[in-house]
């Protein structure tokens, strides 16, 4: 059986940390760019809607 020293379960448990917080990043960029997609597409419904508005 191996049995880690103190330093090396904390390298370990750093690198699990960095992991976390990296895979937590990739996710809250995705959600951010789908939220900004979104209100763009809002944004040039809103337009379109208007300039029909305008036509009628």
């Amino acid at each position: 059986m191996h049995l880690f020293s103190a330093e090396e379960k904390k390298r370990v448990q750093k690198d699990q940390e960095q992991t976390v917080v990296a895979e937590c990043a990739q996710q809250l960029r995705v959600m951010g760019d789908l939220i900004h997609w979104k209100y763009v597409l809002l944004s040039l419904l809103a337009r379109n809607y208007k300039q029909m508005q305008k036509i009628k």
